[in-house]
């Protein structure tokens, strides 16, 4: 496995308009839904985990795939989410129709087995008191898909990274902290 890269742009045409609602979310996002409504396109039976660090930011991620027509899970809150968790997380393995799994790493099922996903998509770079830290929670978050009982041949990762802003800067300390050799041996 290893994390691809994609310059993201997105086309403005008078050719294809986009409506206001779907503009409203901003380009970041509309890139993260055009990149998922291409992955279902190309594989029905696809699954991806869209990963963000704060439950508020995965709350505007929800509205904003939603938007787009794309159908998202995501897991309960409260004190008695148990139950429910349980059952967000066995619709997500075993439902044809369930597509995204939104987490926050602020409001996550810890150790979660989610091997039925073949994608990961994070929105950005994950940030943490330490550089080792945010890099473990990535590892952390990829791990859950890539381990025993990953039925697909291939787990595709997708990063999405805004150019000149501070997720560049931390994305590129990611990447020094944890070269693509380092991820492949150390389980990430």
């Amino acid at each position: 496995m290893s994390s691809v890269l994609l310059e993201v742009e997105v086309a403005t045409s008078a050719a294809e308009p986009l409506p206001a609602e779907l503009r409203s979310h901003g380009s970041k996002l509309l890139a993260v839904a055009r990149r998922l409504q291409k992955i279902r396109a190309e594989d029905p039976k696809a699954k991806a985990i869209v990963f963000v660090q704060w439950q508020e930011l995965e709350n505007k991620v929800a509205r904003a795939l939603q938007g787009h027509g794309l159908p998202v899970l995501q897991l309960p809150q409260g004190k008695n989410a148990g139950r429910e968790m349980a059952t967000v997380m066995k619709s997500f393995t075993t439902s044809e129709e369930a597509f995204v799994l939104l987490l926050s790493l602020e409001h996550a099922a810890s150790g979660s087995n989610l091997t039925a996903a073949n994608h990961v998509i994070f929105v950005h770079p994950m940030n943490a008191d330490t550089l080792s830290s945010a890099v473990a929670y990535e590892r952390q978050a990829l791990a859950r898909v890539r381990r025993v009982g990953q039925e697909r041949a291939e787990v595709h990762v997708w990063r999405f990274v805004t150019r000149e802003t501070v997720e560049e800067h931390m994305h590129q300390l990611h990447c020094r902290a944890n070269p693509p050799d380092q991820a492949r041996a150390g389980g990430a």
